[in-house]
Parts: C-alpha cells; sequence; structure tokens
C-alpha cells in the first residue's frame, strides 16, 4: 500500500508540475515510473485525460509541493549552481584542429587591448578560428558565452570573486583555460620594492591598488590551465606561480594599422634636420627617460641639427629645459598618428632602468621602429638581447659614454643610420608579421591542447567521433515515451561504443533567463546540452524572430 501511495504521490506531483511549463521540473520520475516504452505510451494517455481537470491538479499539486520536496528534491538554480552541484564530472572535451576562442578581457588600456586582444583576434580569424571578447566586469555573460567556445583566455584579470567564479566555471566545464598577460603586475614584492618612496608618479591610494592588485592578479593565474605572455623573461617568472612548461611566449606583433601606414606615401622629409624619437605610453617612464636626459642635453649643445619629439606622458628633465624650443612635446595620440610620427623619425631610443622589470618588457618599441627602417638605440634588456642583434638592427647601450657614442654615430651619420634601419625592417616583417604570428598562435594552442588530452582533460576530434543526439526533453525531465526511446538508445550507445564515440545529447529548455542560452549538466556520464527557448506562445510555428 505505501508503495502504491508513493507513485500516486509522485504522479500527481508531475502533473502539478507540468501545468506550468516554467516550473522547474520534478526530477526522474517518469522514467522511474515508465519501466519501458509501452508503458509510456498507456501513461501518456492516462496523463491526457486528467489535464483536462487543471484545478483538481494544481489544488493536489499544492497540497504535496512540500512533501515531495523532501522526499524527492529537484536539481534547481541558475546554471552555473547547476553545474557545480552535479555529481558527475564533466566528459573531457574535443581537441579541435579549429578550436573556438573566447576572450575574457581588461578593455580599458587602449595600447594593451590593441597587442593582447585585437592582434590575437586578427591572427585567430587568419586561422579560420572562431573568436569573441566579453569585458571580465560581465561575468554572467562571459560564463554564459563560454558554452559556445573551446578555449577561454582571461587578459590581464584581476580575481575578484566572479573571476574566479567565471574561470572556475570554465574548468569545471573541461573548458581549456589561459591567463594572459605583458607586464609583471603579479609579483606584490617586487611591485613594492621598485615603487615604494618612489617618485612621486603614484599616490599612495594608487600604490595601495596596485599591490592589492598584484595579489589579485596572481590568485586568477594560479587557477588557469596554462599562459601566454609577451617576454620569455615575464614567462619564467608566471611559470614560479603556474607551473614549469605551462606558459608560452606570443609576442606583440605588427597589426593592420601598421600595414595601413606603410601604404600611405610619405612626404619628403626636411632637410638638415635629425629628429629623435621618444614614445611614453603611461605616466612611469619619467625614471627611464631620465637616465639619458643629461646625454640628450650635450648632443643637443654639440648638434644643432638634432631635434627631439616626445608623445606620452613625460616630465621633461632638468638638463634639457634649455633646448625647449627644439624640443616638440605631444600628449597621447589615435595609434596610427603615433606610427606616422615614428615614421617620419631618424633614430628611436629605449632606455630603461635595468632590472626585472625591463627584462620583462617587450621589444614593441625597436619593432615599431624597426618596420619603418628607423634604427632604434636600446638598454640591453632580456628581451632586447634576445632579439637585436648588436650593431646590425639595433645598438645597444649601457651607460652614459655609449648612449652618447651610439646616437652621435647614427646623427652624424645617414649612411649608418639606413643600414641599421634596413636591417631592422627586414627582421621586424619577417619575423613579427601576420603569417609568422598567425603560425605561432596556432602552434602554442596546439601544443596546449595536445597536453590537455595527455592529462586526460581532452581527446583529439581526428581519433574519436562525436554522436548528436537532439531531442526536446532529457532526464531530468522525461517527458513522452519517445524520449524514453531516446534514453535508452543513449545508454545503449554509451554503453557498447562509449570508447569510440562521444555521444552528446541537445535538448530544449524553459527555465532559462535568455532565449536561446545555452548551459550544460551530464546525466548518467552523457554530456546534455541545452538551449533556452523563446518564452512566447506557439513559438515553433515561427521559425524567425527577434533573437
Amino acid at each position: 500500500m505505501k508503495k502504491i501511495v508513493k507513485k500516486t504521490t509522485f504522479l500527481f506531483a508531475r502533473l502539478a508540475a507540468l501545468s506550468k511549463p516554467n516550473r522547474t521540473r520534478t526530477e526522474g520520475v517518469l522514467h522511474w515510473i515508465a519501466g519501458s516504452p509501452s508503458t509510456m505510451v498507456v501513461f501518456n494517455v492516462f496523463l491526457s485525460i486528467l489535464f483536462r481537470y487543471v484545478r483538481v491538479k494544481q489544488r493536489v499539486g499544492r497540497v504535496l509541493s512540500g512533501y515531495i520536496a523532501k522526499i524527492m528534491p529537484a536539481k534547481t538554480g541558475t546554471p552555473v549552481e547547476l553545474v557545480f552541484k552535479t555529481d558527475e564530472d564533466f566528459p573531457p572535451r574535443p581537441s579541435r584542429e579549429k578550436p573556438r576562442v573566447l576572450l575574457v578581457i581588461e578593455e580599458t588600456v587602449p595600447q594593451c587591448f590593441r597587442y593582447r586582444v585585437e592582434q590575437k583576434m586578427h591572427q585567430l580569424d587568419a586561422l579560420g578560428w572562431d573568436n569573441e571578447w566579453v569585458s571580465w566586469r560581465n561575468g554572467s555573460l562571459a560564463r554564459e558565452r563560454m558554452h559556445l567556445f573551446d578555449i577561454v583566455l582571461f587578459y590581464r584579470v584581476p580575481g575578484f570573486d566572479d573571476v574566479l567564479l567565471t574561470i572556475r566555471y570554465a574548468k569545471a566545464l573541461k573548458k581549456m583555460t589561459i591567463f594572459d598577460t605583458d607586464d609583471l603586475i603579479f609579483d606584490r614584492a617586487r611591485l613594492e620594492e621598485k615603487f615604494k618612496g618612489g617618485s612621486g608618479q603614484l599616490s599612495e591610494h594608487d600604490y595601495e591598488q596596485m599591490l592589492k592588485g598584484a595579489e589579485l592578479y596572481q590568485s586568477a593565474i594560479k587557477l588557469c590551465d596554462y599562459a601566454t605572455t609577451s617576454t620569455p623573461a615575464l614567462m619564467t617568472e608566471i611559470e614560479k606561480v603556474i607551473g614549469k612548461g605551462r606558459c608560452e611566449v606570443l609576442p606583440n606583433a605588427l597589426d593592420q594599422v601598421v600595414y595601413d601606414v606603410l601604404e600611405n606615401p610619405m612626404a619628403e622629409r626636411p632637410a638638415g634636420v635629425v629628429r629623435l624619437l621618444y614614445g611614453s605610453g603611461t605616466r612611469t617612464h619619467d625614471e627611464d627617460f631620465a637616465l639619458v636626459g643629461g646625454v640628450l642635453a650635450r648632443l643637443m649643445k654639440k648638434h644643432s641639427s638634432l631635434e627631439i619629439v616626445i608623445i606620452g606622458y613625460l616630465s621633461l628633465p632638468a638638463p634639457l629645459e634649455a633646448y625647449s624650443d627644439r624640443i616638440h612635446q605631444f600628449g597621447l595620440m589615435d595609434f596610427d598618428v603615433y606610427l606616422t610620427a615614428l615614421r617620419y623619425a631618424d633614430i628611436s631610443i629605449a632606455p630603461l632602468e635595468e632590472g626585472i622589470f625591463a627584462d620583462c618588457k617587450s621589444e614593441i618599441k625597436w619593432l615599431e621602429a624597426g618596420v619603418f627602417g628607423v634604427p632604434s638605440v636600446v638598454t640591453p634588456t632580456g628581451t632586447y638581447r634576445d632579439v637585436i642583434d648588436q650593431g646590425v638592427d639595433g645598438l645597444f647601450a649601457n651607460d652614459d659614454t655609449e648612449w652618447e657614442q651610439c646616437i652621435g654615430d647614427l646623427i652624424e651619420s645617414a649612411a649608418l643610420r639606413a643600414q641599421i634601419g634596413e636591417a631592422a625592417r627586414i627582421k621586424a616583417r619577417a619575423n613579427y608579421g601576420r603569417v609568422a604570428m598567425q603560425n605561432h598562435m596556432a602552434d602554442t594552442l596546439n601544443r596546449f591542447q595536445a597536453d590537455m588530452c595527455k592529462r586526460g582533460l581532452g581527446y583529439s576530434e581526428k581519433k574519436r567521433k562525436r554522436v548528436l543526439v537532439v531531442n526536446t526533453f532529457y532526464p531530468p525531465e522525461l517527458v513522452g515515451g519517445a524520449t524514453v526511446v531516446v534514453v535508452r538508445s543513449v545508454e545503449e550507445l554509451q554503453r557498447q561504443y562509449g570508447k569510440d564515440f562521444d555521444v552528446v545529447v541537445l535538448r530544449s529548455e524553459l527555465t532559462l533567463t535568455s532565449p536561446y542560452q545555452m548551459t550544460e549538466y551530464v546525466w548518467n556520464g552523457t554530456l546534455v546540452q541545452t538551449i533556452g527557448i523563446p518564452p512566447e506562445q506557439d513559438f515553433e510555428w515561427r521559425y524567425r524572430d527577434e533573437y
């Protein structure tokens, strides 16, 4: 008798749930009741008769709802909560020949967005790999969109709770996660040592925020599977956080804006003038430029033809104030305008205060000058030593004497400027052009995918095919005899061919907040993907809609 009462209770609970399609369905009731497809058919006939008694159904449902919640709690909650509540691990993901990449990014610094986001997206476009970006500030959108992608790359995101949730969510779904940064922003001890009691370029508030940010960045890095960065020195530092062999260098590169400027015709250069250009992107470069302030003052005094062009934030060192009539200072400008100014320069310089921060900086100043055939004099940081052949496609200067000698030689010899500039131009275009960079991107992500497979978190789609089963319902919503047949077919496929084929189910979902929103869960070892359907009535009759 008790068993009959329990089954009857489940039956009415199911009816009550079906009276409101958007209510969370009671989990697995029909599957438990129906022992076979034929039983299900009979049960559906019984259901159709009882559907006419809606008021009775709703009243019984209200009476029994509390009891049902105790004896058979349904899986409820947001898509994110359901992923973390599942008792089963998500199965490994396929390693695709053309994986889809979602970039979750910090987008507020234009030059960083260009080098680390736009350039990657252009490279992925050239490879034919789908990609898009989402701000880390919109974590809910990032978590919603990542279901459509294979790789989630986090660029310079701080490890606030919502960001960490997004990374954990991606990892729970067995998506590959990559952290990307182009600066040593995650080492609190080194930042504290460098900027404490500094030049006043950072306020006390900014200084404290920077140190707190370092801890946040490091917490985000630690959660990710892999990392990419702009220089070998920075890769070494990141590997101390994320592990040896789990970081790769994706250099800053040439992009379409550079090629567009190159295609523009040049006006005639002014005769009898040698222009030296220094670009300062942020307010933290005063100390770097001060390293050559005295040298440049002596060169200005010695060479009346020398003019200095400064672009960006910079406080002019005292020794140069006497020559302000030949110094042209500009604020930050559009990138194409900056490149045009650089194109008309005769010499580019990149002085840096030596140390780990300088070693971690990229070769971008040499690269963007070199692509226009402009020779550079630079501090021999770790990155520059890796990239530049001394005296061939660039010049190194360690102290005042060498800075004065190198710049002086370039001022006095147009032939030397042309020789070094042309060598830099050839190397820049060959090593940092479109083809080289997109191939490097593909090689890097493919290596990460291979490692995911080796770790059991993925498999090659060439070695194992996927079978997609599409049905309107799937457990825990087991509605109709056809659904029972589908479930049993999936279980049989998994039993007989699970080692050779990856079986995935696609079903509809009424309870998601956005039309066509996607989420995923695991049911008895099978990956189930759901697509939210529009809430309007008769939507199935309209093959086009506003969504």
